[in-house]
């Protein structure tokens, strides 16, 4: 749902020239108790209002996660299965 109201925020701050308030209370309109609250529909609105045009994450610094792939799953899986009384240090 916040997915939907986040796409909801981006067309409402950048399509019309709504004041905060107009846009909150079309957003809780549409989406009733599912909506964003208003903390976090003013932080979008702001982003929104700055220029920002995707909800999508911004990318982080930093070295990629590479301890959840599907290769990583299935040989932690096979270890529990030689013994299920391994503890999660010894399968690390």
């Amino acid at each position: 749902m916040i997915l939907r109201s986040n796409a909801f925020a981006s067309n409402s701050v950048s399509n019309w020239e709504k004041t905060f308030t107009e846009a909150f209370q079309m957003l809780q309109q549409a989406y009733g108790e599912d909506c964003l609250s208003r903390r976090q529909y003013h932080e979008w609105y702001q982003r929104f209002k700055s220029g920002r045009t995707s909800i999508e994450d911004d990318p982080k610094s930093g070295r990629p996660s590479t301890s959840m792939d599907d290769d990583h799953a299935e040989k932690v899986l096979a270890v529990i299965r030689q013994n299920r009384r391994l503890t999660v240090r010894k399968v690390a």
